[in-house]
């Protein structure tokens, strides 16, 4: 038996449940936008310790051909690039369209508020799904960028050890 959503008995009861998903819903997509944007922060300070690193070990502490220097350099790229994943735009879900909800919602008939709200409930599950997995995606890149880190730190340190 399926639920008739003509049939305001049925969906009125409800109506408390859908405002609460609605509401939890959105503080769900906020904590993911903050999260979304720490991690860019923690990207931005990777690159930047990188590049620290390499200017002061690559320079004039760099001296001599050794592998470690490649490695070093080879470890200062993979942070680049883990960097830049982390960095480069992309659409992250945090709002719904109000074009969009205009047009669905109040025109040409409207809906019941209940009945938005559990609809918009679940446009903001599939978005927090959505962005679920670019923060994955975006963690694994900053654990990588992490460990390059390390790689590249430990790599100048014997490269300049070699250097002595």
């Amino acid at each position: 038996m399926g639920f008739d959503f003509t049939d305001p008995r049925l969906y009125r009861p409800r109506a408390a449940l859908y405002a609460l998903a609605f509401e939890e819903a959105g503080l769900a997509l906020v904590w993911q936008e903050r999260i979304h944007s720490d991690l860019r922060a923690r990207g931005a300070g990777l690159a930047g310790t990188a590049t620290v690193t390499t200017t002061i070990f690559g320079g004039p502490l760099g001296a001599g051909d050794g592998s470690a220097r490649y490695v070093a350099v080879m470890a200062f790229v993979g942070v680049g690039l883990c960097a830049l994943g982390l960095l480069w735009p992309r659409h992250f879900d945090v709002a719904s369209d109000a074009r969009t909800m205009v047009r669905e919602y109040a025109e040409p008939s409207s809906v019941p508020l209940p009945l938005v709200h559990r609809d918009l409930a679940l446009v903001r599950s599939d978005a927090f799904a959505r962005n679920r997995r670019r923060l994955d995606r975006m963690t694994w890149l900053l654990r990588v960028g992490l460990c390059l880190l390390a790689v590249q730190v430990v790599a100048w340190v014997v490269s300049y050890a070699q250097s002595l």
